[in-house]
């Protein structure tokens, strides 16, 4: 009886051994796929596809639009996002953060605040370190390029955060969709556009 039991004991330990590799497998599978996609995408718009700097965040594409540097990147921690970072030309002071669903938490995002916008703050979640600072960021040319980015699936993330020089635009999801990357581009370019003078054109 005690053989038989043991017997069991290991076919079960098996078990989750092979559920473990298969699960792995399909992981890697996916990180591998996702690199060679942003791979051909970087070099579609001759932009700089790049190793990153841990398995979660294995690549990243550096490149210019609209006279904008930017870096876009997945990351798989946790919930895939895809991530379009940026920097004005001078710092601002305090932090703003407009959030549409389940983002991705972990950092402070200071107080709720409002933008006087009815529709726009029902929809978003608005948090800045000062009062002051959320209508010089929450421009209503911002506010409308943030609700015209994709969202077809109830509680889809979005996220738009600037503290200091940089800002960030990040959404669920890891495909590469030339949709909401454009659309996150016309919100950086928004942002910018305070700072940097003017808006520039769609590329």
């Amino acid at each position: 009886m005690e053989a038989v039991i043991a017997y069991f004991g290991l076919l079960v330990i098996g078990a989750f051994v092979m559920a473990g590799l298969v699960v792995a497998s399909v992981a890697d599978r996916r990180r591998v796929g996702l690199a060679q996609a942003w791979r051909a995408y970087a070099a579609r718009y001759q932009y700089s596809f790049v190793d990153g700097r841990t398995p979660e965040r294995a690549f990243r594409i550096q490149g210019s639009r609209d006279g904008i540097d930017f870096t876009l990147e997945t990351d798989t921690r946790g919930t895939l996002v895809t991530r379009l970072v940026a920097h004005k030309l001078e710092s601002s002071e305090g932090r703003v953060v407009a959030s549409l669903g389940d983002g991705r938490r972990g950092e402070p995002d200071g107080a709720r605040a409002a933008t006087g916008d009815r529709h726009f703050d029902h929809v978003f979640e608005v948090r800045a370190s000062a009062p002051l600072v959320v209508n010089a960021v929450l421009t209503p040319a911002v506010r409308l390029a943030l609700q015209r980015l994709p969202t077809p699936m109830v509680g889809k993330a979005l996220r738009l955060a600037v503290e200091g020089d940089e800002v960030t635009v990040e959404w669920a999801g890891g495909d590469v969709d030339p949709v909401p990357i454009d659309a996150a581009h016309t919100i950086l370019r928004e942002v910018l556009s305070v700072s940097r003078g003017a808006t520039g054109s769609s590329a």
